[in-house]
C-alpha cells in the first residue's frame, strides 16, 4: 500500500522544515554584524573626544561667597546675611578703609575659582547703590568692568580701576555689587541676586565709630513689612601685628561673628593638629543697649523694579531672623527712610558690636544690612598690637587712690546715684529736650528699681538742659540730687531715699561701680 504524505488545506503537500543548524548559521552572521557595528561606534567616540581634548568632563566654577564658608551652593537658606561678603572691600584715601566722599575710591573684589577648568575670560563688573535693605538692579549704579584669568582651584584679587566718588549726601555709607561671569563655560544666570547664584557679591556694611550718631538707609514698605535685628559683640583675640584696613579687618571679624549663627552645609579636611582657634570670640547682646531709637523719617521715593525676573529669598519660618525692630509702613513699591539712633559704646580696642538688619515681607527676605561699632581709635590711627588701649586708660593714678575712690563712692548712696545716671546719660549728649532725658534714664537700675518719667518730672531733670558735655552732665546731676537731699521731705520715692541726709536705704555692692569707668574717666561725643 503506497505512503501518504501530509497536505494542507489546499490539498498541496507541506514544504519541509529547515535543517536547525542552518538557523543557527543565520543567527551567528548577523551577531557578527552587530558586534563589527558597536566597535566602529566606539573607536569613532574614542577618536572624538581625543579631538576635544578632553573639554567636555569639567567646567570653571566661580564663586563670590557671602560669608567665610560659602562654597556655592545655591539657593542659600533662609535667613542667611548674603548681603555682608567679607570679600568685597574698598581702597580709600581714608587710612582706615572707610569710603571717603567726595573722593576717589576702588571697589576690590575676591574671586573664587572652586572648578576643574580655568575661568578664561571672566568678566568682573562692579556697581555701588545707595543704603538699602531691599537692592535690586534698579537701584544698582555701574562702575566699571575688568577682565581676568582665573586658573582652577585658585582665587584672584581684581581692583576695578574705573574710580567710584561716594556722595556727601549718605556720608560714604554706599553699597556695593560685584557680579563675575565666564559667559562660555560658567555664565551668570541670576544677576543682583546673591542668595540664589554664587556668581553675585553684595556689600551692605558700614564700620563706625561707636559714639551716638544716627544711622540712615531704605527700607521698602508694602506688605507687612518688618525690620529684624540680632546684635552681637565680639572681642579679637589679638590685635594685628602691624598696621592694615582696619575695616577691612573688621568686616572679616564680624563675617566669624555671622558664620557662627547657623551651622555650615559643608565642611573642609582638618588639618593635623586637632581643630584651629577662631580668631574672634563673640556673644549675642539685647539690641535696646546699641540702639536707643529708630523712626521714619518721612521721606520717600519710588523703587523701579523693570525686571520682572528678580525675586527675593523665601521666607522660612525657622530662619534666624533675631529681635523684632521696627515695622515698616508704607505702600508696595515704596522705600521709606528708616533712621536709626545709636547710643555711644564704652569698649576695649580688641571689643566690637555687630548689627545684623535684615528686612523681611510676609513671604520674603528682601535684604539686610550689616552694621560695625568699634573703637574711635581705628578711625584715627590704624591699630595694632604694639598700640595702647585708650578705652582702658585713666588718668595716672595711685592704684591704692583708685580703690579709696571706689570705697568712698561705695559708702555714699547720692555718689552711687550720681554716677548711674551719668553713665546712662552720657551715651546721648548733648542733650536738649526732655524727651531725650526720658529716653535716656529708662534703663537706669537703682536698688532693685527704674527711673520713670514720673520720677524724672519730680526730681526736676527739666532744669537740667542743656547739657552739652560730660563735665556739664555731672556738675548738674550733683546739683540736682543735692538740692533734693537738702528738702529732704515731700515723701520721695525710695530711689532717692538713700541719698537723703540720715537715711539708710539699701547699700549698692562697691564692685558694681569697680573698675576704670569712676569719675576720673568720661569720654565725650565724638572721641
Amino acid at each position: 500500500m503506497p505512503e501518504l504524505k501530509p497536505a494542507t488545506r489546499d490539498g498541496q503537500p507541506r514544504r519541509e522544515q529547515r535543517d536547525e543548524q542552518q538557523w543557527l548559521d543565520e543567527w551567528r552572521r548577523t551577531q557578527d554584524a552587530l558586534d563589527k557595528q558597536e566597535q566602529a561606534r566606539r573607536r569613532a567616540w574614542l577618536a572624538w573626544l581625543k579631538e576635544q581634548g578632553g573639554r567636555a568632563q569639567y567646567t570653571a566654577w566661580m564663586v563670590l561667597p557671602c560669608n567665610l564658608g560659602d562654597y556655592g551652593l545655591r539657593p542659600l537658606a533662609s535667613g542667611t546675611p548674603y548681603w555682608a561678603s567679607p570679600f568685597i572691600w574698598v581702597e580709600s584715601p581714608d587710612p582706615s578703609g572707610r569710603p571717603q566722599a567726595g573722593a576717589e575710591n576702588h571697589l576690590v573684589a575676591r574671586v573664587f575659582n572652586l572648578g576643574a577648568g580655568t575661568a578664561a575670560p571672566a568678566k568682573i563688573d562692579f556697581y555701588w547703590a545707595d543704603p538699602s535693605v531691599g537692592l535690586g538692579a534698579a537701584d544698582a549704579h555701574f562702575i566699571g568692568t575688568e577682565w581676568a584669568e582665573i586658573g582652577p582651584m585658585t582665587s584672584r584679587v581684581v581692583r576695578c580701576a574705573t574710580p567710584w566718588i561716594p556722595s556727601y549726601l549718605n556720608n560714604g555709607h554706599e553699597c556695593a555689587f560685584v557680579n563675575c561671569d565666564n559667559h562660555v563655560l560658567d555664565p551668570l544666570l541670576l544677576p543682583f541676586q546673591p542668595w540664589a547664584d554664587r556668581h553675585v557679591g553684595q556689600r551692605n556694611l558700614a564700620v563706625l565709630p561707636a559714639v551716638a550718631q544716627p544711622f540712615q538707609f531704605w527700607a521698602p514698605g508694602g506688605n507687612r513689612a518688618e525690620l529684624h535685628v540680632t546684635a552681637l559683640r565680639g572681642v579679637l583675640r589679638e590685635l594685628p601685628k602691624e598696621p592694615t584696613n582696619a575695616v577691612r579687618l573688621l568686616g572679616e571679624a564680624a563675617a566669624h561673628l555671622l558664620a557662627g549663627l547657623r551651622p555650615q552645609a559643608m565642611t573642609a579636611r582638618r588639618a593635623p593638629g586637632g581643630p584651629r582657634q577662631p580668631p574672634v570670640a563673640g556673644e549675642q547682646i539685647p539690641a535696646k543697649t546699641v540702639i536707643a531709637a529708630v523712626r521714619q523719617t518721612g521721606a520717600t521715593r519710588a523703587l523701579a523694579r523693570p525686571d520682572d525676573k528678580l525675586r527675593p529669598m523665601p521666607l522660612d519660618g525657622r530662619a534666624p531672623l533675631g529681635e523684632h525692630l521696627f515695622k515698616v509702613d508704607g505702600q508696595a513699591g515704596v522705600a521709606q527712610q528708616i533712621e536709626l539712633q545709636l547710643q555711644a559704646q564704652t569698649l576695649p580696642l580688641n571689643t566690637f558690636v555687630v548689627l545684623n538688619i535684615c528686612h523681611t515681607t510676609a513671604q520674603a527676605v528682601t535684604g539686610g544690612y550689616l552694621l560695625v561699632l568699634a573703637h574711635p581709635a581705628w578711625f584715627r590711627a590704624t591699630p595694632h598690637h604694639t598700640m595702647e588701649d585708650e578705652s582702658m586708660k585713666i588718668p595716672s593714678q595711685d592704684p591704692q587712690d583708685a580703690a579709696l575712690q571706689a570705697l568712698v563712692i561705695a559708702q555714699f548712696p547720692q555718689a552711687r546715684l550720681a554716677l548711674e545716671i551719668a553713665r546712662a546719660m552720657q551715651k546721648h549728649l548733648p542733650i536738649s529736650s526732655i524727651e531725650e532725658i526720658e529716653r535716656a534714664v529708662q534703663y537706669v537700675h537703682v536698688d532693685g528699681m527704674y527711673l520713670s518719667p514720673a520720677m524724672v518730672e519730680r526730681f526736676g531733670f527739666k532744669s537740667l538742659l542743656p547739657i552739652r558735655d560730660s563735665a556739664d552732665l555731672v556738675a548738674k546731676i550733683a546739683g540736682m540730687l543735692r538740692i533734693a537731699a537738702q528738702q529732704g521731705q515731700g515723701g520721695p520715692s525710695s530711689l532717692l531715699a538713700g541719698a537723703l541726709p540720715g537715711s539708710r536705704g539699701a547699700s549698692i555692692p562697691a564692685v558694681h561701680f569697680a573698675g576704670p569707668s569712676l569719675f576720673g574717666y568720661t569720654v565725650a561725643k565724638g572721641e
